[in-house]
């Protein structure tokens, strides 16, 4: 039988907004598991990150991203890294039950999760993002910091969040176990929502013959999201479980224009690819239904659409148009969109694969909330 391994001390490890050095240190170690089955090479793999998360980008400036590290106290810039992970900062709302004005709050989506294998079984990104929800949420919404962690993080210019989300590849379980706090007062961390993910295959499906839709390219996709923005505002009220507080996440910071650009940054992608449909207004003065999508490039399979953002009404029938003149194989989906299971039918429903998850601090409890909205885009 092995001999366990001693738990770290905690107290001498600190969570760190990752050095330039360290930031790129932290996609060399991603890269042999998710650069290199992406076609990537190293050089093409770390230009990508540079290009994508650039200063000048929109989700980038006034701490839009962030590299985080686990690190030693004693060695704060240290290259061998326990674990890291990434945080893109969010222009959010939430309504509490019975009010009707949606009030302004951040929550950040959380990327990019990663622990080499030499440091794998010490809980190093488990005791990193339980450290995130102190440097992440608003003071007073988090059980009293763990006396074994050592000092509490100190990182000026966030505690701001009134949530978070990720997308979990690792099961429904994992990341509700990195509880805010230890020991009894402790609560859990992202409790998997209870959205499916869904998966069309389409390669033998017949082409619908739907009139008036017109595609969008990037910049064309990127011009809907104040609309959305304005658009989720006044219908929060209207939307969800009114018993609970509900949440949502806005497109601006130009989170409509990231994903495009992570497209084309991709080896294989295809430069006559759209990224959105804009539909026919249902009646006269009224507005125009689209929905927004990106692609997710596979050698192991056809490329597959990717459905971002949806404002109805759409027929399933418009996505499956979509995806013919894409020339995909399948397309996939998150969130409710309801009616589309019954039109579309053949879906494979996962509810353990790319499960999304939500941390909330200071609503009173995971079942008293109420995640709107919940499409693919809000991870980043």
């Amino acid at each position: 039988m092995a001999t366990p391994r001693p738990r770290p001390d905690y107290a001498k490890l600190s969570i760190r907004i990752a050095t330039p050095a360290q930031k790129v240190q932290s996609h060399k170690n991603q890269y042999p598991e998710w650069g290199q089955p992406r076609g990537f090479d190293v050089p093409q793999f770390l230009h990508r990150e540079t290009i994508l998360n650039g200063d000048d980008r929109p989700w980038v400036r006034d701490g839009g991203f962030t590299t985080w590290v686990l690190v030693p106290r004693d060695d704060p810039e240290s290259l061998d890294l326990l674990a890291s992970c990434e945080t893109y900062k969010r222009d959010s709302l939430y309504l509490p039950p019975g009010e009707t004005t949606p009030r302004p709050t951040t929550a950040y989506g959380i990327a990019s999760v990663f622990c080499i294998p030499e440091h794998r079984g010490n809980r190093y990104p488990t005791f990193l993002l339980q450290l995130l929800h102190y440097v992440m949420a608003e003071e007073g919404t988090l059980p009293p910091f763990p006396a074994a962690w050592g000092a509490p993080p100190d990182i000026k210019g966030y505690k701001d969040a009134r949530f978070s989300v990720l997308y979990s590849g690792v099961g429904r379980v994992f990341y509700s176990k990195v509880r805010k706090g230890d020991g009894e007062a402790s609560e859990p961390g992202w409790v998997a929502d209870e959205h499916a993910h869904r998966i069309w295959q389409i390669e033998d499906a017949p082409a619908p013959q739907v009139d008036g839709l017109e595609f969008l390219g990037a910049e064309e996709v990127e011009k809907l999201a104040s609309g959305v923005d304005e658009y989720m505002k006044a219908e929060l009220v209207n939307t969800g479980d009114k018993s609970k507080t509900r949440l949502a996440i806005l497109p601006t910071r130009n989170m409509f224009g990231i994903h495009p650009l992570r497209y084309e940054l991709a080896p294989g992608h295809r430069k006559t690819a759209t990224f959105g449909v804009r539909l026919p207004a249902p009646a006269p003065g009224t507005p125009q239904p689209f929905f927004t999508y990106t692609y997710e490039i596979s050698s192991a399979r056809p490329e597959r659409l990717v459905l971002l953002y949806v404002q109805h009404p759409v027929p399933f029938s418009a996505v499956l148009a979509a995806a013919k003149h894409e020339g995909v194989g399948s397309i996939e989906m998150w969130g409710g969109f309801a009616g589309w299971d019954a039109e579309a039918g053949g879906a494979t429903l996962d509810r353990d694969d790319s499960v999304c998850a939500l941390a909330q601090y200071g609503f009173g409890g995971d079942d008293k909330v109420e995640w709107e909205w919940v499409e693919k885009y809000a991870w980043c």
